[in-house]
C-alpha cells in the first residue's frame, strides 16, 4: 500500500464589468377567515399576498478573490477534500442614480470519500452584505 498526500492552494483575482436588469413584481392582497366557536373561541386566519414591481439597470464593477485549498490522499481508499473560499466586491452604477455595494464570502467545503460507496458532502456558506446610496 502507498500513502499519496498532495496538497494545492491558489488565489486568483478577476475584475469583470456587467449589467444586469432586475425586475421585481409583487402584489398585495390580504384575505380574512374568522370562525367563531361557542361563541367564546374567536379563531381568525390571515392570507396575504404582497407584491409590487421594481424595474432598475446597473452597471457594475465586481472583483473577486478567490482561494482554493485542495488535499488528495490515497491509503487503499481515496479522501478528497476541497475548499473554497471566494470574497465578491461589486460597485454598481443603477438608473436611480445608486451607488450599490456588494460584499460577498463564498465558502464551499466538499468532501468526497471513495470506497466501495461513494459519499459526496457540500457545504456551501455564503455571507453578504451591501450598502445602497441614493441619490
Amino acid at each position: 500500500a502507498h500513502t499519496c498526500v498532495y496538497t494545492c492552494m491558489h488565489v486568483y483575482m478577476c475584475i469583470h464589468v456587467y449589467i444586469c436588469v432586475h425586475v421585481h413584481v409583487c402584489t398585495h392582497m390580504c384575505i380574512y377567515v374568522c370562525t367563531y366557536i361557542r361563541v367564546h373561541i374567536h379563531v381568525c386566519v390571515r392570507v396575504c399576498i404582497y407584491a409590487c414591481v421594481h424595474i432598475f439597470v446597473c452597471t457594475c464593477v465586481c472583483t473577486y478573490v478567490c482561494v482554493h485549498v485542495y488535499t488528495y490522499m490515497h491509503v487503499y481508499m481515496r479522501v478528497y477534500i476541497c475548499v473554497h473560499v471566494c470574497i465578491y466586491m461589486c460597485v454598481c452604477m443603477c438608473a436611480h442614480v445608486c451607488v450599490y455595494i456588494h460584499m460577498c464570502v463564498h465558502m464551499h467545503v466538499c468532501t468526497r470519500v471513495y470506497t466501495h460507496a461513494y459519499i459526496h458532502v457540500c457545504i456551501p456558506v455564503c455571507m453578504c452584505t451591501y450598502v445602497c446610496i441614493c441619490m
